[in-house]
């Protein structure tokens, strides 16, 4: 308590040719953390990434850089939050200008020692102009994020769509997300999660090229998650989701239809 913990690396990226690193991207990190009390952390962290163009791939003179606040308070009611903003060039040559955030937050609190619900928000932003040389659509470098199993990894079968594991937006529009989730740990070995959530994209995105009509509304989520622990090796899961389209999600999927998944399998650590 009082003190600040803090950590700073270099990493590299992305190696076109390890017997040549002029077009290789390199990311330095820097992330500092302090606790004014037992009960609140507030940090902050920087990356700086040379040469990049986005996952996976090197774009030379397109340097970009995150800065990030983060919080998180505990007690009876819990709360965390993080601010995001990502600055710099991107594409080739670093021919636009990438100006782009995300804010999140979470709050709860736990009814009893098994149950805790909480709300969640979250704000990817988005490009309203794709044509100009202005990026503001937000990239993780790898952005996990807890946002529902449809569009996003939140599941057993996640890893199997990784077009919208890596980043938290679709087209670069960006992503709004308010969710109610609950949380029940029945026993050692069983334990329940539920979420309840609306979606939308941040920027309005064209669904009917005769109409011209536009529309951010991907539409409404329900998330059920169950996982047995059989040993500290072995744990069984359960999961389901059911998505009540809108425009938005009838045209990225080319359905008019709702959306539904179920996924079983098990989890082996050693």
């Amino acid at each position: 308590q009082g003190g600040v913990d803090w950590i700073a690396g270099w990493f590299r990226g992305i190696e076109n040719d390890i017997a040549d690193d002029k077009d290789d991207t390199d990311l330095f990190v820097a992330k500092a953390g302090f606790k004014p009390s037992a009960d609140l952390e507030i940090g902050g962290f920087g990356v700086y990434a040379m040469d990049f163009g986005g996952k996976g791939s090197v774009e030379p003179d397109a340097d970009q850089y995150w800065l990030g606040l983060t919080a998180e308070l505990n007690g009876p009611i819990f709360a965390s939050g993080d601010v995001i903003y990502q600055g710099g060039d991107a594409h080739t040559a670093g021919n636009e200008d990438v100006s782009a955030y995300l804010a999140n937050l979470t709050v709860g609190t736990k009814l009893d020692e098994r149950t805790i619900v909480s709300l969640n928000g979250l704000y990817v932003s988005g490009d309203d102009n794709r044509r100009d040389s202005d990026d503001e659509s937000f990239e993780g470098i790898d952005a996990d994020v807890d946002i529902g199993q449809i569009f996003f990894k939140d599941s057993l079968s996640g890893s199997l769509d990784r077009y919208y594991a890596d980043q938290p937006h679709k087209l670069a529009n960006g992503l709004i997300n308010i969710a109610l989730q609950g949380e029940v740990k029945l026993d050692e070995k069983n334990k329940i999660r539920v979420a309840a959530r609306y979606l939308a994209s941040a920027e309005e995105v064209t669904v009917n090229m005769a109409t011209g009509e536009q529309s951010d509304e991907l539409g409404y989520e329900l998330d059920f998650w169950y996982s047995y622990k059989m040993n500290q090796n072995l744990t069984f899961k359960i999961e389901g989701a059911y998505l009540f389209s809108d425009d938005l999600s009838e045209h990225l999927l080319a359905d008019d239809d709702d959306v539904y998944m179920l996924a079983t399998g098990a989890v082996f650590a050693f």
